[in-house]
C-alpha cells in the first residue's frame, strides 16, 4: 500500500496543472477600478471582459483553441460594463491574481494583499484595438489587434533565488534551473503579479486593452489539458486628450499563434531555452511601451502581422528576447539543403529532443497509472 503522502504529492502534482487566475483590478493615475470577478457574481463597475468560463472551469486556451477568434480575443461572454479614463500617452497598470494560494507571502513574489500570480515560466503580452467611440456593442472576435508590448525570455537577467526557490517549493521547478534566463511571467511575479502599459498617443474614443499571459510550464503530452496556458484579460479603455494618432489595422486574435507552432510545442525540459520562440504579430513601431518582441515573425506562418497597415513590416530589432525570429515560418524545423557538420548535430539533437520528449510523456501517463492503482 502506497503511503497517503505519497499519493498527496502526486495529486498535488497534478492539481497544479488546473491553476488559473484573473484581472484583479487596473490603476491609472493611483486610481483603482474593478475587474470582474467570476466568484462573486456581476459588478456593474466591473473595467474588464466577464470571462466565458466561470467558476469551477479553466480560464486559459489551450493550443487547440487558438484559431478561436471569440475564445481568444476577450474570452468574454459580456462586455465590460465600465470604461477606464486615460490620457493619450498615459499608462495603464494591470493587477493580476492567483485562483490559488500557494505563492502568498512567499519569497520572491512581491508585496499583493490577495494571492499572486501562480505561475513563473512564460510570457506577458499586451495588445490593443479601437472600438471606435464605444466597446458597447463591439465584436471582439471580429477585430484586428495590434500588438503594444511583449516580453519572452531575457537571457541577461535571472530569476532571484526567493522566487526560484518559491516556485521549487510550490513545486512547479523553474527553467533555467541556475544561472541567467529571467521569464516575462517571472517578471511580472516579481513585480507584484502587476504591468504597467504605455497607451500610444491614440486619437480620442474606446480602446480595448487585452493583456496576454502564456504559462508554459506544463508542456504538450498525451495527458488532458496539457500544453501551453493561455489567459486573457481585456480592459475597457476610454482615451481622452489631444492624441493624434491611430492603430494599424491589426491581425485577428485567432491569426496570432499556430496550434502546433513554436510557442505550441515549446517544451522547457527538452528543448535548448536560448532558442525560444515566441513568435505572434510585431510589436507595433508606433507602441512606446517597453517589452520585448520577436522581429516580425507570425508563428502561425501568415505572414505579415500587421497586415494592410503602413506598420506590417515593422519590429523591434533592439528586443532582448532571445527568441526573435526572423519573419519566416518558424514551424518548419528542417532544412531544404544538404546539411553540413553543424546542421547534422542539430538533427541528431532534435532526435535526441524527442526522444526525451517521449520518455518524458511515458513518466506522465505511470504517475497516472500510480494516482489510479492508489484509491
Amino acid at each position: 500500500m502506497r503511503s497517503t503522502s505519497f499519493v498527496a504529492a502526486l495529486l498535488l502534482s497534478a492539481v497544479q496543472v488546473y491553476a488559473h487566475g484573473r484581472v484583479d483590478h487596473v490603476e491609472v493615475d493611483g486610481k483603482s477600478y474593478p475587474g470582474w470577478n467570476p466568484y462573486s457574481g456581476s459588478n456593474p463597475n466591473a473595467v474588464t471582459y466577464r470571462p466565458y468560463k466561470n467558476e469551477g472551469a479553466d480560464a486559459f486556451n489551450l493550443p487547440n483553441e487558438w484559431t478561436d477568434a471569440t475564445k481568444m480575443s476577450c474570452e468574454t461572454g459580456d462586455v465590460a460594463p465600465k470604461a477606464v479614463p486615460v490620457n493619450a500617452g498615459g499608462s495603464v497598470t494591470i493587477f493580476s491574481q492567483g485562483a490559488t494560494g500557494e505563492l502568498k507571502n512567499q519569497p520572491g513574489v512581491g508585496g499583493t494583499p490577495y494571492n499572486p500570480w501562480v505561475h513563473a515560466i512564460g510570457t506577458v503580452s499586451n495588445y490593443i484595438t479601437s472600438c471606435g467611440s464605444s466597446c458597447q456593442s463591439f465584436n471582439a472576435a471580429g477585430a484586428g489587434w495590434t500588438r503594444l508590448s511583449a516580453d519572452a525570455l531575457d537571457m541577461s537577467k535571472s530569476i532571484s533565488s526567493g522566487l526560484r526557490q518559491t516556485m521549487k517549493n510550490k513545486p512547479e521547478e523553474y527553467y533555467p534551473k541556475s544561472g541567467n534566463g529571467l521569464w516575462g511571467m517571472a517578471k511580472f511575479v516579481a513585480n507584484g503579479s502587476k504591468q504597467t502599459v504605455q497607451i500610444p498617443n491614440l486619437k480620442p474614443g474606446e480602446y480595448l486593452l487585452r493583456q496576454e499571459l502564456v504559462a508554459l510550464h506544463n508542456p504538450k503530452s498525451n495527458t488532458a489539458n496539457s500544453g501551453p496556458q493561455m489567459y486573457v484579460g481585456c480592459v475597457r479603455l476610454k482615451v481622452t486628450g489631444s492624441g493624434d494618432v491611430s492603430l494599424p489595422s491589426g491581425t485577428k486574435s485567432s491569426s496570432f499563434y499556430s496550434p502546433n507552432g513554436a510557442l505550441a510545442n515549446y517544451n522547457h525540459f527538452t528543448q535548448d531555452i536560448t532558442k525560444f520562440k515566441m513568435g505572434g504579430p510585431a510589436v507595433w513601431d508606433g507602441a512606446s511601451s517597453g517589452g520585448s518582441s520577436d522581429s516580425g515573425s507570425n508563428d502561425s506562418g501568415s505572414g505579415s502581422s500587421n497586415s494592410g497597415s503602413s506598420n506590417s513590416g515593422s519590429s523591434n530589432s533592439g528586443s532582448s528576447n532571445s527568441g526573435s525570429g526572423s519573419g519566416s515560418n518558424d514551424d518548419n524545423n528542417d532544412t531544404a539543403t544538404k546539411p553540413g557538420k553543424c546542421q547534422k548535430r542539430s538533427v541528431k539533437k532534435r532526435r535526441a529532443a524527442r526522444a526525451a520528449a517521449r520518455g518524458f510523456s511515458k513518466k506522465r501517463l505511470h504517475m497516472k497509472r500510480l494516482i489510479a492503482e492508489s484509491f
